[in-house]
């Protein structure tokens, strides 16, 4: 699948692909794994993307990779199917926002989910609303 805005365009990666990509890859997803509480590390998420537990789309701007985004499909005992997007990053989000965008959407008609969900700091709960996103519960952990 591709996506494609004004030379702006997002690739799924494939696991076997991944180390082309890793790298840059790292640079944008690692502070996104250090703000998860100890739930994902770089190491952890890079096995989950290899074994396709996890997926990843990349977002290209000519030949320069400039976003990753991870997502899974999360299935409920009630036939929930959520598009989860647990981690996101990268640099020039105005040019690339509107790929992201696409291709989440693409991403959830394609694998039949229902509504997707992201998890992040609260700066994405203002940037995700024009999107037609909404805060929906707070989790709270005991430090």
């Amino acid at each position: 699948m591709e996506e494609a805005t004004d030379g702006v365009r997002a690739l799924l990666v494939e696991p076997k692909d991944l180390y082309m990509v890793w790298d840059i890859v790292s640079e944008f997803l690692g502070p996104a794994c250090d703000t998860s509480g100890g739930r994902e590390t770089l190491g952890t998420l890079r096995k989950s993307l290899i074994t396709g537990i996890d997926h990843l789309f990349v977002i290209i701007d000519g030949k320069e990779v400039i976003g990753a985004v991870t997502y899974s499909v999360m299935e409920y005992k009630t036939g929930l199917r959520l598009l989860d997007i647990p981690m996101a990053g990268g640099v020039a989000m105005e040019s690339q926002i509107g790929v992201v965008m696409d291709t989440i959407e693409n991403l959830r008609r394609n694998l039949v989910c229902d509504r997707v969900t992201a998890t992040g700091r609260r700066g994405w709960v203002r940037r995700l609303a024009e999107y037609g996103f909404q805060q929906r519960m707070y989790m709270v952990e005991q430090i």
